[in-house]
């Protein structure tokens, strides 16, 4: 049998015993959670940095050094890639609770993509984020 992606295959229904649907819907809980709780801790954490530079400071922002400007520019994109991930995270967990819903093939396949995005977008990230505090560490950012 040939892969096709979700979309292509032919539709079939889906088949979880009781145990299974019991753990996959509480996977997908916890996986909500997950996801909301790191969007809003993203978005907290990046409150509390913009105020504090603009409050706790009384230079100007042009007189940051370029290393103060360049360590924000990455801790911007670092949290934008961690709410991405949440988002990611959300997805599957709600295409799941609809395929454990409606009993869909399709839906099931989906949230696994989904969770298999989730994960290789999380390694990437950690491995930045291992590169980035070794570079602070060994003082060679």
């Amino acid at each position: 049998m040939e892969n096709l992606p979700p979309f292509e295959e032919k539709k079939e229904e889906l088949f979880l015993t009781k145990f299974m649907k019991k753990e996959l819907k509480s996977a997908a809980n916890w996986a909500t959670f997950i996801s909301i709780a790191t969007i809003l801790f993203c978005g907290f954490w990046s409150l509390n940095v913009l105020s504090t530079m603009i409050f706790s400071s009384s230079e100007s922002i042009s007189s940051f050094t370029s290393q103060e400007v360049f360590v924000f520019i990455i801790l911007i994109f670092i949290t934008g890639l961690i709410v991405i991930s949440g988002v990611v995270l959300f997805s599957f967990s709600h295409h799941l609770k609809n395929a454990l819903k409606n009993k869909q093939t399709q839906a099931l396949n989906i949230s696994f993509d989904y969770l298999s995005k989730y994960f290789i977008f999380s390694s990437v990230l950690l491995i930045f984020m291992i590169i980035w505090i070794m570079m602070i560490t060994f003082n060679l950012g």
